[in-house]
């Protein structure tokens, strides 16, 4: 089920501002539950089944904002920023051991993106001059988000008598900080491996679904271009582009598993290497490729600056 409405305001000849409420919600979504039989001898040793049904749930709320400047005086600007919280009991029907209602996987609270295109304006009488300096053009794309969710468990830290291993949800340690903060940390930050404590007999701790947080990203892509016409219908144009120009670090996955032992740093013939719960495992770029197995790390977001050479034929 969705649902939205939105209202429309024209800021001059050129401009609008929208402003928008978007809503929806899953009923009946899938579920895959892992199920182990306690009594039938067929099902021992952590042998069970996968039964999926209907029992899921989801919902989503946002506010969105849009800024819309039409081709005017060489210039086009499109912004839009998005306030949103999502929540489900289950983001995907991979399997789980349990229902549990929280922010999705994927609830990203903040999210702003702008893009700006700027031809460079200038008349020349000289047509030396209006060769080299006609038909410059920059283009400009910021985008910038919060982090999503780091769900924490102990994977697999468990063994129960019948022999299924579970993941267990720990405890949240009262009075100790969540995070760690340190130049000598990726990104400057940490989950307090301290912070949490699991039961060993078995029994899920009080901490919420996706209650930590991982990092958000930041990027600035720029590009000059210049155009050649080669007759009335046909252009070539030259682009200099240069993605994350400001080289801003943005890093990926979290390690959320307490079972790996605490956060550390090690340093060996000049190397350093960090592992362990609670640091960034990946840049942001690595990560996306890893988790889709689409692009290339050297394509996606969040990676270093790259710069870029390119030759385009419009007609």
């Amino acid at each position: 089920m969705q649902w939205n409405f939105s209202v429309e305001q024209a800021l001059g000849a050129s401009q609008t501002l929208k402003l928008m409420y978007v809503g929806s919600a899953g009923r009946r979504l899938l579920f895959t539950h892992f199920v182990f039989p306690p009594t039938n001898p067929n099902f021992s040793l952590g042998n069970g089944l996968d039964l999926t049904s209907g029992r899921a749930s989801s919902n989503y709320q946002a506010f969105q904002t849009q800024f819309q400047k039409r081709l005017s005086h060489g210039l086009q600007t499109l912004a839009s920023y998005t306030w949103s919280h999502s929540i489900d009991d289950g983001s995907n029907n991979f399997g789980s051991d349990q229902l549990l209602r929280g922010s999705s996987d994927f609830d990203i609270r903040h999210n702003f993106q702008m893009a700006l295109t700027y031809d460079i304006p200038g008349s020349y009488a000289n047509p030396f001059l209006a060769g080299a300096f006609k038909h410059w053009g920059a283009d400009a794309r910021v985008s910038a988000q919060s982090a999503l969710p780091v769900e924490i468990v102990c994977a697999q830290c468990l063994v129960l008598p019948d022999g299924q291993a579970i993941d267990l949800r720990p405890n949240l340690v009262s009075g100790v900080p969540v995070y760690l903060y340190g130049a000598q940390y990726p990104g400057g930050r940490i989950l307090n491996f301290n912070a949490f404590v699991f039961d060993l007999t078995g029994a899920q701790g009080n901490l919420p679904r996706n209650f930590a947080r991982g990092f958000g990203s930041a990027q600035l892509d720029l590009a000059v271009r210049r155009e050649f016409p080669l007759g009335e219908r046909l252009r070539l144009q030259f682009r200099a582009e240069a993605f994350n120009i400001l080289n801003h670090p943005n890093f990926g996955t979290v390690d959320s598993s307490l079972g790996d032992g605490p956060f550390t740093i090690t340093t060996m013939n000049g190397k350093t290497t960090y592992s362990g719960f609670g640091g960034a495992t990946n840049t942001l770029n690595n990560s996306l490729s890893g988790n889709t197995g689409s692009l290339s790390p050297l394509y996606q977001t969040g990676g270093p600056r790259s710069l870029q050479l390119a030759l385009k034929l419009l007609f």
